[in-house]
Parts: C-alpha cells; sequence; structure tokens
C-alpha cells in the first residue's frame, strides 16, 4: 500500500508505505526525523510481536488506523513498552527526540517485575526472533548514538600559526623549510 507522487515531494501531498506513516505525515503536515521513529517504533513492535501493527483493506483505512487505532503494548515484551510508548507516541513533541535516545531506554532498569506480560505461544521462529530483534536495534542504534554523540560536543576551536622554525644543526636541516605551522 504505496501512495505516489509523480515529479517529487509537494507540500500536501503523501509519499510511502502508509502503515510506516507518522501521523502527521498522515495528515501531510510537516514532519521532521521523529517521523522515521514513528517507523522505526513500527518496525521494533512488529518485529516483537510478528504481526502487522496497521493493517487495512485499502491505504484510506491503514492511514485511518495510523491515526486513530489504540496500541495494545501488551502485546510487546514488558521491557521494551516504555521505549515503543515513546517511538510511537503520535504526538511528535512528546516522541523521542532522536533515536539515539533509545539506548539510553533500553539499558533503563527493569519496570516492575509483579505485572506479567500474557504468554505468548511459542512458535518455531521464536529461535530466531529474539536474536534478529537485538540484531536489527544494534545496527540501527549504533551508528545513531555514535553520530548523535559527536554531533552533541561541543566543538573545539582550531587555530594555526606560523612559526619561525628553530634552526637545527647538523646535516638534516632543510634552508627552505623556514615556517613550521602550529595546530590546536
Amino acid at each position: 500500500m504505496v501512495t505516489l507522487t509523480i515529479g517529487g515531494t509537494v507540500a500536501g501531498t503523501l509519499l510511502g508505505t502508509a502503515a510506516y506513516m507518522a501521523p502527521e505525515q498522515a495528515r501531510g503536515k510537516k514532519v521532521d526525523k521523529r517521523a522515521d521513529i514513528w517507523a522505526f517504533g513500527v518496525v521494533a513492535w512488529e518485529m516483537l510481536t510478528g504481526d502487522r501493527l496497521f493493517q487495512g483493506e485499502d491505504t484510506v483505512q491503514v492511514l485511518g488506523k495510523v491515526l486513530e487505532q489504540p496500541l495494545d503494548f501488551d502485546r510487546v515484551p514488558a521491557r521494551f513498552r516504555k521505549l515503543l510508548g515513546r517511538c510511537l507516541d503520535r504526538n511528535p513533541k512528546d516522541r523521542l527526540r532522536d533515536i539515539g535516545e533509545a539506548r539510553f531506554l533500553l539499558q533503563a532498569p527493569e519496570v516492575d517485575n509483579t505485572t506479567s506480560s500474557p504468554t505468548i505461544p511459542i512458535s518455531k521462529h521464536s529461535r530466531w526472533l529474539w536474536p534478529a530483534v537485538v540484531t536489527f536495534l544494534l545496527l540501527v542504534l549504533t551508528p545513531a548514538t555514535s553520530f548523535t554523540s559527536a554531533s552533541t560536543r561541543p566543538s573545539a576551536r582550531h587555530s594555526s600559526t606560523l612559526c619561525p622554525r628553530r634552526k637545527k644543526s647538523g646535516p638534516s636541516t632543510n634552508s627552505r623549510s623556514r615556517l613550521m605551522a602550529i595546530t590546536w
């Protein structure tokens, strides 16, 4: 279910796969990187549950569910509920600021263990499901956090100065190189 535009994107038009569109994108509003965080949340939810999050007979039905369907986080393992709740918040201002924050939510201590998640029948695919989810999250989060942490560091001031080179004694002194660059 893809909505396409011909001739590139135009404000107010839809471009993308309906089931992974953020609500603001489905409404034709301006989107930013938080729309990608929504799509990440949808993919992660689907990987963790084994089911599609938003389904419908056509694109209009799917978009309607993206905009209004209540999300059942009880189907997701407790460890991932907070992360997916922040990724799939319909208000983009309440979503993760950037995907690097997901690492911190995954590293947070587990929530109350007295509330148990419902038992999900184990399928023959369950042996590879968890390694696949962890690998996916690591592949997505590792480069994102490296980029985020590098981009949030205060930039160092770099400066160069040309200084007269001290004369060296001995045969290795080059008479043409009288200046030396110092960078800090």
